[in-house]
């Protein structure tokens, strides 16, 4: 059954020394299949900016904020349930 995750992308900008992260979340049905969605997310967005074109908004799987600059390294990305980062379910993920 299909939940909502998040994938922690990490992110590298010569320009802006230190660790970042690129956020994703959406509907997946398991981990690997939310770090596939959200790369594939990823990869439409930086095709579209790169023809002058809008990305579109979504609720799910998609790259607003995108930073074509930086560079993300999908290898050491990770994929966990999304947890409300305000607790408002009595939940909040630990740093």
């Amino acid at each position: 059954m299909p939940q909502f995750w998040e994938v922690d992308v990490p992110t590298k900008n010569n320009d802006q020394p230190g660790r970042r992260v690129h956020v994703f979340v959406g509907f997946a049905d398991s981990p690997l299949t939310a770090r596939t969605a959200a790369h594939d997310a990823y990869e439409k967005a930086l095709l579209l900016h790169r023809a002058g074109q809008e990305i579109p908004r979504s609720t799910s799987w998609c790259a607003r904020g995108l930073r074509p600059d930086w560079e993300l390294d999908w290898a050491h990305a990770t994929a966990a349930p999304w947890v409300n980062p305000y607790g408002l379910t009595g939940t909040v993920r630990p740093n």
